[in-house]
């Protein structure tokens, strides 16, 4: 074993230094072979390295006292899942799946009336407007069943799933796999509920993943939590007197959560996330164009799965016509106009 010291270089700024980590040498090839820019994880801390790494490797031993985890060039995990199961899943969607569902979904333990005995439940609900989701989600995963409730105090779906062998299916994608601390929570209480009703014991694995821009996670998370807005404003600096004033945001109790994911576009910066006393909560909040674009390029990558995706799109292209300065010109402000009407309907 070797005890490795990093340094992270993000352009020319020294971001993080993380001494003494239990390193195995053969991953320090696999790093060498990744090109430009990579995430890896350690103890549940994370290291964000882009362009320059420096690696001082210094032999030694480990007390066997510490508590150490190898280095992982992958923060989600869907081996056991897709070998246990033998399917063949997309990986971007699994990612996504869990993003969309530690923002919508919910993990909960009922209590019977009868006889006081407990029952897991899982489901994610969404607006008639947006069922089609639910549906997709239950052809990807090829279990699971979805109702309507169109009742007008109701008017929406769900996705749900019941049934030992679906349960367990569901903690196999979910374990170690989560990124909120509340959800992690909620999937501790619901493993030991499973293993309580069904005499198994299947191990909670006590990991908070780090989102970052090469995996799905943040996509599915702004599918439920996210927002792309934008609106006309008043301006005397061009011929048109207006600018289009675009914003990204996603609103959260937990500041943690929206810390990660800011992190994961910018490194440790501490900016753009703002508390809003009226309800309690934290708001990470994007409007510089520069930051937008970086958004829009990983939101291209890893495309949203709701109706959201649409308002994206137009938001983009928005976006797209600030970046070649035609928001400027008159001819387009009629287009302009149009466009930005369709983000806030």
């Amino acid at each position: 074993m070797y005890l490795i010291s990093l340094i992270v270089l993000f352009e020319t700024d020294v971001r993080f230094a993380f001494n003494s980590i239990s390193f195995n040498y053969d991953i320090y090839k696999k790093i060498l072979d990744v090109c430009n820019f990579i995430i890896i994880t350690v103890n549940q801390q994370v290291i964000l390295i882009k362009k320059l790494i420096h690696m001082q490797l210094i032999k030694g031993n480990r007390s066997t006292s510490e508590t150490t985890r190898e280095l992982s060039l992958n923060t989600f995990n869907f081996s056991k899942y897709k070998n246990e199961y033998d399917i063949n899943i997309d990986t971007k969607f699994l990612e996504w799946f869990i993003g969309f569902t530690e923002g919508d979904g919910s993990l909960n333990i009922s209590v019977r009336s009868k006889n006081n005995s407990k029952e897991l439940k899982f489901d994610i609900t969404q607006k008639l407007s947006d069922v089609q989701v639910l549906y997709y989600i239950k052809s990807k995963l090829g279990f699971g069943k979805v109702q309507l409730r169109p009742e007008p105090e109701r008017n929406v779906g769900f996705y749900y799933v019941t049934g030992k062998d679906n349960f367990r299916k569901l903690i196999t994608i979910f374990n170690g796999n989560i990124c909120s601390e509340h959800k992690s929570n909620q999937l501790k209480k619901w493993i030991k509920c499973y293993n309580d009703i069904y005499k198994e014991n299947i191990n909670f694995i006590d990991n908070l993943n780090q989102p970052n821009i090469n995996n799905g996670w943040i996509s599915g998370f702004t599918d439920a939590e996210g927002s792309f807005t934008g609106r006309l404003r008043t301006t005397k600096k061009s011929q048109v007197n207006t600018y289009p004033n675009l914003i990204f945001q996603i609103a959260q109790k937990d500041k943690i959560i929206l810390e990660k994911i800011r992190f994961a576009f910018f490194g440790k910066k501490d900016l753009w996330i703002k508390y809003d006393k009226s309800w309690d909560g934290y708001r990470f909040s994007l409007e510089s164009i520069k930051n937008l674009n970086h958004i829009a390029s990983y939101f291209k990558k890893y495309s949203l799965k709701t109706k959201k995706n649409i308002t994206f799109l137009v938001w983009r292209n928005i976006l797209k016509l600030i970046i070649e300065k035609k928001h400027l010109q008159p001819k387009y402000l009629n287009t302009l106009n149009k466009m930005v009407s369709k983000l806030n309907k």
